[in-house]
């Protein structure tokens, strides 16, 4: 009866996450399809209003609704796993009749206490320093490189006692450089010309 409790937190945990389990997309392109939906408020990107449920949610627009979705049943969670351990160590002080084991269901209900107010006390302090800290959307501004001057590079690869005569484009003199660095005893690569495209 004692690890019973654990042994069914770690099937369920087992069960939540088992490979199959997990969502998948069928190309980068396609949204994420979940295979058991999750409640969602309305308004919530991807939210089906009607049944306010998340059923997909597209990578591409950020994580960070799936995330907080998981914050808030994670919070949920752990008040419903406490409750759970409260009534066991309700159930244990009042059957017993021997004082180590009410000592045993008290300082279940003291764990279960102290383990959701550590819960709801991290929510509560990271609301009260910034409410934006809950929210994990990351939408970066957008950035611009400027890449080196490009131009064609001809090279000469000889593997086998056999030599050919390669052309890269639209690359840096520097990468050019160090497609020939990657030469090795079995393959030999030497640099013919690296000429700059025009602008």
């Amino acid at each position: 009866m004692k690890y019973l409790f654990y042994i069914l937190i770690l099937i369920a945990l087992t069960g939540v996450f088992n490979e199959k389990n997990v969502a998948q997309a069928t190309t980068t392109a396609d949204p994420y399809v979940l295979l058991a939906p999750l409640p969602c408020e309305a308004g919530t990107p991807g939210c089906d209003p009607a049944t306010e449920t998340l059923k997909t949610f597209d990578p591409t627009t950020g994580l960070g609704t799936y995330l907080n979705l998981m914050i808030k049943i994670f919070i949920g969670l752990c008040a419903v796993l406490s409750v759970v351990m409260i009534v066991m160590g309700g159930v244990e002080y009042m059957t017993s009749e021997l004082a180590h084991t009410k000592e045993s269901g008290k300082e279940k209900i003291e764990h279960a206490i102290l383990g959701l107010i550590i819960a709801l006390g991290a929510w509560a302090l990271l609301y009260t320093i910034n409410p934006d800290l809950l929210k994990s959307d990351f939408n970066p501004p957008s950035a611009t490189v400027t890449l080196p001057a490009n131009g064609t590079c001809k090279l000469q690869r000889t593997q086998n006692n056999e030599t050919k005569d390669e052309t890269w484009n639209n690359i840096s003199e520097q990468t050019c450089d160090g497609i020939v660095a990657t030469s090795s005893d079995s393959i030999k690569i030497t640099k013919i010309s690296w000429t700059k495209n025009p602008n």
